[in-house]
């Protein structure tokens, strides 16, 4: 789960909150949670003004619900 999400980011900005599960990444599933910052700053430096579409696992009332957000890091 994520553990905090930093005020004034992409992230918070999105809506995405601390306890959510990233599943996928513009369709893509999360890999190797070691490597993950390492290659979102790569896609950022790579592709700077694409959106992007997170889809996150939020539980609410006791069960899972998949939420999509879109972010401009």
């Amino acid at each position: 789960p994520i553990t905090g999400v930093q005020d004034g980011s992409p992230a918070k900005a999105a809506g995405i909150a601390k306890g959510d599960v990233l599943k996928t990444i513009n369709g893509e599933p999360i890999g190797d949670p070691l490597t993950l910052a390492e290659r979102l700053r790569r896609r950022q430096h790579t592709e700077p003004t694409k959106e992007w579409t997170v889809v996150v696992a939020r539980t609410v009332n006791g069960k899972s619900e998949d939420k999509t957000f879109t972010l401009l890091p």
